[in-house]
């Protein structure tokens, strides 16, 4: 899903949950979208990351290597 329609739908949750208690099944999918959202904008960040390169005092170029999870 892409992020737009996660935001639109979340905010959407939002405003209801100002206007009266969600009910559980609204609880899940409000989290249900809100984990999915959060995994694509890591990924994305991620994505963002490994293209970035830095410059050091000498003019080299050298790319920042990616942290793995142990």
């Amino acid at each position: 899903m892409e992020f737009q329609l996660l935001i639109k739908k979340i905010n959407a949750f939002a405003k209801l949950s100002k206007e009266r208690e969600l009910t559980y099944e609204e609880l899940h999918e409000r989290h249900k979208l809100r984990m999915e959202y959060l995994s694509a904008w890591r990924k994305s960040l991620e994505s963002k990351l490994e293209h970035i390169t830095v410059i050091d005092k000498n003019g080299n170029k050298i790319k920042i290597p990616s942290k793995k999870k142990t």
